[in-house]
């Protein structure tokens, strides 16, 4: 499976180092709800959903 926490600061910092500081400003909060999203659509793609309970969400994390 993917291991998709990071800090949302952790990354904008290396985004910034990465591109150098003229580029833009990587907000924290956009970069924590582009994780959210893609952590969801992984779920998703392996048969977790929100709805599923806390148990359900875990039998299938391990099953796959």
């Amino acid at each position: 499976m993917y291991d998709l926490n990071v800090a949302p600061t952790i990354i904008s910092e290396f985004l910034k180092d990465f591109n150098g500081d003229d580029v833009g400003t990587y907000l924290p909060r956009t970069l924590f709800n582009r994780n959210e999203k893609t952590l969801a659509t992984l779920n998703i793609a392996n048969g977790i959903f929100a709805a599923d309970t806390e148990a359900e969400k875990i039998i299938k994390y391990f099953e796959k």
